[in-house]
Protein backbone atom coordinates (compact mmCIF):
# COMPACT_ATOMS: atom_id res chain seq x y z
CA UNK A 1 0.00 0.00 0.00
CA UNK A 2 2.47 2.39 1.06
CA UNK A 3 5.03 1.90 -1.67
CA UNK A 4 2.31 2.40 -4.08
CA UNK A 5 1.51 5.59 -2.80
CA UNK A 6 5.38 6.33 -2.90
CA UNK A 7 5.85 5.36 -6.30
CA UNK A 8 2.86 7.80 -7.02
CA UNK A 9 4.56 10.54 -5.50
CA UNK A 10 7.57 10.31 -7.22
CA UNK A 11 6.15 9.91 -10.37
CA UNK A 12 4.46 13.33 -9.95
CA UNK A 13 8.22 14.73 -10.25
CA UNK A 14 9.48 12.34 -13.25
CA UNK A 15 9.77 12.86 -16.82
CA UNK A 16 6.34 11.52 -18.40
CA UNK A 17 7.79 8.46 -19.49
CA UNK A 18 9.21 7.94 -15.96
CA UNK A 19 6.12 9.05 -14.61
CA UNK A 20 4.20 6.60 -16.42
CA UNK A 21 6.18 3.65 -15.68
CA UNK A 22 6.02 4.45 -12.07
CA UNK A 23 2.71 4.59 -11.94
CA UNK A 24 2.01 1.51 -13.90
CA UNK A 25 4.22 -0.02 -11.06
CA UNK A 26 2.29 1.74 -8.26
CA UNK A 27 -1.03 -0.18 -10.01
CA UNK A 28 0.35 -3.62 -9.77
CA UNK A 29 1.51 -3.05 -5.98
CA UNK A 30 -1.38 -1.84 -5.07
CA UNK A 31 -3.27 -4.69 -6.88
CA UNK A 32 -0.49 -6.88 -4.93
CA UNK A 33 -1.56 -5.40 -1.57
CA UNK A 34 -5.32 -5.91 -2.13
CA UNK A 35 -4.59 -9.68 -3.42
CA UNK A 36 -2.42 -9.85 0.08
CA UNK A 37 -4.60 -8.56 2.55
CA UNK A 38 -8.04 -7.11 0.99
CA UNK A 39 -8.48 -4.05 3.66
CA UNK A 40 -9.65 -0.40 3.56
CA UNK A 41 -6.44 0.97 3.60
CA UNK A 42 -5.45 -1.71 0.51
CA UNK A 43 -8.79 -1.22 -1.63
CA UNK A 44 -8.36 2.65 -1.14
CA UNK A 45 -4.68 2.88 -2.72
CA UNK A 46 -6.17 0.84 -5.91
CA UNK A 47 -8.80 2.74 -6.10
CA UNK A 48 -5.94 5.98 -6.21
CA UNK A 49 -3.83 4.13 -8.22
CA UNK A 50 -6.50 3.88 -10.75
CA UNK A 51 -6.93 7.25 -11.10
CA UNK A 52 -3.11 7.79 -11.33
CA UNK A 53 -3.60 5.39 -14.29
CA UNK A 54 -6.55 7.54 -15.76
CA UNK A 55 -4.65 10.88 -15.38
CA UNK A 56 -0.98 9.71 -16.30
CA UNK A 57 -1.40 6.96 -19.06
CA UNK A 58 -4.77 6.38 -20.31
CA UNK A 59 -7.41 8.96 -19.64
CA UNK A 60 -9.98 6.05 -20.50
CA UNK A 61 -13.51 5.13 -18.59
CA UNK A 62 -11.92 1.73 -18.22
CA UNK A 63 -9.77 3.12 -15.09
CA UNK A 64 -12.51 5.18 -13.82
CA UNK A 65 -14.98 2.22 -13.64
CA UNK A 66 -11.66 0.08 -12.29
CA UNK A 67 -11.78 3.14 -9.80
CA UNK A 68 -14.94 3.50 -8.71
CA UNK A 69 -15.62 -0.15 -7.54
CA UNK A 70 -12.41 -0.10 -5.98
CA UNK A 71 -13.44 2.77 -3.70
CA UNK A 72 -16.48 1.41 -3.34
CA UNK A 73 -15.31 -1.99 -2.35
CA UNK A 74 -12.87 0.30 0.12
CA UNK A 75 -16.36 1.40 1.54
CA UNK A 76 -18.01 -1.80 2.38
CA UNK A 77 -14.67 -3.13 3.40
CA UNK A 78 -14.71 -0.65 5.86
CA UNK A 79 -18.22 -1.48 7.15
CA UNK A 80 -20.12 0.74 5.16
CA UNK A 81 -18.96 3.65 8.19
CA UNK A 82 -16.11 5.39 5.94
CA UNK A 83 -15.34 7.73 9.36
CA UNK A 84 -12.25 10.11 10.04
CA UNK A 85 -9.66 11.00 7.24
CA UNK A 86 -9.27 8.05 5.42
CA UNK A 87 -13.15 8.14 5.48
CA UNK A 88 -13.43 11.77 3.99
CA UNK A 89 -10.55 11.32 1.30
CA UNK A 90 -12.01 7.88 0.13
CA UNK A 91 -15.54 9.64 -0.33
CA UNK A 92 -13.91 12.40 -1.92
CA UNK A 93 -11.92 10.36 -4.71
CA UNK A 94 -14.95 8.20 -5.11
CA UNK A 95 -16.96 11.52 -5.87
CA UNK A 96 -14.15 12.54 -8.52
CA UNK A 97 -14.15 9.27 -10.35
CA UNK A 98 -17.90 9.68 -10.42
CA UNK A 99 -17.96 13.20 -11.58
CA UNK A 100 -15.10 12.44 -14.06
CA UNK A 101 -17.57 9.54 -15.58
CA UNK A 102 -20.33 12.26 -15.44
CA UNK A 103 -22.45 10.14 -13.16
CA UNK A 104 -23.36 14.06 -11.66
CA UNK A 105 -26.17 12.76 -9.02
CA UNK A 106 -24.04 10.37 -7.46
CA UNK A 107 -20.51 12.40 -7.42
CA UNK A 108 -22.71 14.95 -5.45
CA UNK A 109 -23.61 12.19 -2.36
CA UNK A 110 -20.34 10.94 -2.53
CA UNK A 111 -19.22 15.09 -1.95
CA UNK A 112 -21.98 15.45 0.78
CA UNK A 113 -20.43 12.09 2.29
CA UNK A 114 -17.09 13.34 2.47
CA UNK A 115 -17.95 16.96 3.71
CA UNK A 116 -20.03 15.79 6.44
CA UNK A 117 -17.21 13.63 7.25
CA UNK A 118 -14.74 16.40 7.35
CA UNK A 119 -15.68 19.84 6.25
CA UNK A 120 -12.12 20.77 5.70
CA UNK A 121 -11.56 18.38 2.86
CA UNK A 122 -13.20 21.16 0.00
CA UNK A 123 -15.85 18.32 -0.88
CA UNK A 124 -18.80 22.01 -0.74
CA UNK A 125 -16.17 23.33 -3.70
CA UNK A 126 -16.30 20.49 -5.48
CA UNK A 127 -20.38 19.90 -5.22
CA UNK A 128 -20.31 23.39 -6.49
CA UNK A 129 -18.33 22.60 -9.71
CA UNK A 130 -20.29 19.37 -10.41
CA UNK A 131 -23.05 22.02 -10.00
CA UNK A 132 -21.87 24.23 -12.22
CA UNK A 133 -20.89 21.60 -14.62
CA UNK A 134 -24.26 20.44 -15.17
CA UNK A 135 -25.89 23.96 -15.90
CA UNK A 136 -23.56 24.90 -18.36
CA UNK A 137 -24.32 20.96 -19.76
CA UNK A 138 -27.72 22.07 -19.42
CA UNK A 139 -27.74 25.73 -20.85
CA UNK A 140 -25.55 24.35 -24.16
CA UNK A 141 -28.70 21.38 -24.49
CA UNK A 142 -31.00 24.25 -24.33
CA UNK A 143 -29.32 26.76 -26.67
CA UNK A 144 -29.33 24.05 -28.99
CA UNK A 145 -32.54 23.14 -28.76
CA UNK A 146 -32.30 19.89 -26.92
CA UNK A 147 -34.08 20.62 -23.45
CA UNK A 148 -32.70 22.43 -20.98
CA UNK A 149 -33.40 24.70 -18.14
CA UNK A 150 -31.53 22.92 -15.16
CA UNK A 151 -33.43 23.91 -11.75
CA UNK A 152 -30.83 23.41 -8.50
CA UNK A 153 -32.61 21.51 -5.76
CA UNK A 154 -31.95 22.05 -2.24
Amino acid sequence: CHLSMLLRLIARRSAPDEARAGVLESLSLAREAVRLEASQGAWFSLGNAQLAVYNTCTAGSEELHRAGKAFTQASRVGGGSSEGAMGADLAMNHGLSLFLLEALEPAMEAYATAHSLDPSVGADRMRHEVWEYARRVSDALGASGGGGGLKQRR
